[in-house]
């Protein structure tokens, strides 16, 4: 496994031009066809089936925990190639994608700090993961999202982020459930 820090969860956030959750309808040679069943940010439409770049580790990480495969929910954080036209899953090490199963977000390439870290079997793969509830993670999602904006610095080589709401909006949010407080306290 390569030493490598996963884009933290709160600019994941921020810096996602679309973040969907769907299931995978089929597999192709470099790109999944996604069929989209709810979009937390962007404006892709409930049930549009759209084609997304498979995200394949690098050589050192070793081949793939379990392929793609017909039916897997996944929570997918997004951006366009604007040299290929087409959408990608964020982070080198893949932590723009998390499986969905059973109302549960599962937190693959990343540690959640406060979170137990368990084997559970997801996409029937045992894993030791971490996990939280899917409904109470997408609200998450979409106000974090509204409160604050992560812009990129080209000088300085880094992403900005700028609060948009509210401190007393901030402490709202925050105190609805353990993934708000994780997220409001650690956007910068």
């Amino acid at each position: 496994m390569n030493d490598y820090d996963p884009i933290p969860l709160p600019r994941l956030i921020g810096i996602a031009e679309h973040v969907l959750s769907g299931s995978v309808q089929s597999v192709k040679k470099e790109t999944i066809i996604f069929k989209v069943e709810e979009s937390l940010i962007g404006n892709i439409p409930k049930n549009k089936e759209i084609d997304i770049a498979q995200f394949i580790p690098g050589k050192a990480d070793g081949p793939r925990e379990v392929p793609y495969q017909q039916g897997q929910h996944f929570l997918l954080f997004l951006k366009t190639d604007t040299a290929q036209q087409i959408l990608r899953i964020l982070g080198a090490g893949g932590e723009g994608e998390m499986p969905v199963e059973e109302g549960f977000v599962y937190f693959f390439g990343r540690h959640v700090e406060g979170l137990e870290r368990k084997n559970y079997t997801v996409h029937s793969k045992e894993r030791a993961i971490q996990r939280f509830d899917y409904k109470t993670f997408a609200e998450a999602v979409r106000e974090f999202r509204k409160c604050y904006s992560y812009q990129y610095v080209p000088a300085e080589e880094k992403y900005k982020c700028e609060r948009l709401c509210s401190p007393e909006e901030i402490q709202r949010m925050g105190n609805k459930s353990f993934i708000h407080k994780y997220l409001t306290d650690r956007a910068k």
